[in-house]
């Protein structure tokens, strides 16, 4: 066997067929819009919650590269990126260095106040539904086991980023009045447990959610 393992087309087609008993035919691309369809397996909503919920960077890469094709007609993450930029959708004033959609590269530079404002931006744009997407404190996604609520109902719902010598939460907490608070924190540079961090960020947390 060769590694890596190389396949003809007419295998391909033929093992298809022999699972899943259907008729395949292959085609040249890029086709014609003609000939070429959409197809949606599941609502935006769910793709995004998946993405969100769990972390999940290849899901985040591939969404960027689906946006690309559908604003620029190819796939391309540096095109796509200028693309969103130029469309001024987040202002300039707070745009730092944006590299890739899974925000693994450490050439991604962006500040606690641009991180507000596009979470400003999701919260005015999906009024009725907007902490649907984020992970929530003690209840859900990488939050499960963190942020946890006295009385077993979330009071946090934000959105992590780690790697090593940085440990970030940016999103939403419901106050005891009700009030819905947006914040970005973040945590860099250091040499030690990020779950220092996560205690001083907890104090923080509790302190808005109870005085504001």
């Amino acid at each position: 066997m060769e590694i890596p393992l190389l396949l003809s087309h007419e295998l391909i087609l033929k093992m298809l067929e022999e699972k899943t008993g259907k008729e395949f035919e292959e085609r040249k691309f890029p086709v014609s819009k003609e000939v070429a369809q959409k197809i949606y397996s599941v609502s935006k909503k769910q793709v995004l919650q998946e993405m969100m919920w769990e972390s999940d960077n290849f899901l985040a890469e591939q969404i960027l590269l689906m946006c690309g094709e559908t604003l620029l007609g190819e796939l391309n993450t540096t095109k796509t990126i200028e693309a969103i930029q130029n469309q001024k959708r987040i202002s300039s004033a707070f745009l730092q260095k944006w590299v890739d959609a899974s925000g693994l590269s450490r050439y991604n530079l962006i500040s606690p106040m641009q991180l507000v404002e596009v979470l400003g931006r999701i919260k005015t744009e999906n009024p009725s539904d907007f902490l649907d997407y984020f992970p929530s404190g003690g209840q859900r996604g990488t939050l499960k086991n963190s942020y946890k609520s006295t009385n077993g109902k979330p009071y946090v719902y934000a959105k992590t980023g780690s790697m090593g010598g940085v440990y970030n939460l940016s999103g939403y907490i419901i106050t005891n009045q009700n009030k819905v608070v947006t914040f970005g924190l973040l945590n860099t540079n250091f040499d030690s447990k990020g779950s220092i961090f996560k205690s001083k960020i907890e104090e923080i947390l509790l302190y808005i959610r109870e005085n504001y």
